[in-house]
């Protein structure tokens, strides 16, 4: 039968930086107890292309195609005003590498839009 302890009733256990001690199974006939080490959660995410359109997104650099040169250099100063000029250009340089395989002509505009910021050419 399994029954809940506290952890002061555990073996103590060092574990690496950042996980946890995770308390598997505790039988109630004698002290044995089951100790394991945890890895600490995921982030829901975790690939950074999708944190990055996001984050671009909320200034307005979303349908990249279908944006005009100049709607697009004002969502990068929009960007660029509120997360800094080296933020942006890696941003953008995740998207095109991204997109370099699947979809190239989209990953030249993140590409010309990375050196538009890269040289201060925003308009």
């Amino acid at each position: 039968m399994v029954t809940q302890h506290t952890m002061s009733s555990v073996p103590r256990m060092k574990c690496p930086r950042q996980w946890t001690i995770k308390l598997t199974q505790v039988r109630d006939q004698g002290s044995s107890a089951t100790v394991k080490c945890a890895k600490p959660p995921r982030s829901s995410s975790s690939s950074s292309s999708r944190t990055t359109r996001g984050t671009l997104k909320d200034f307005g650099y979303k349908n990249v195609k279908d944006l005009t040169l100049r709607e697009r250099r004002k969502a990068l100063r929009r960007a660029v005003a509120r997360h800094g000029k080296v933020t942006v250009q890696q941003w953008l340089k995740r998207l095109e590498t991204f997109n370099s395989v699947r979809n190239p002509t989209l990953a030249n505009i993140f590409r010309l839009d990375h050196n538009a910021v890269q040289r201060n050419k925003l308009g």
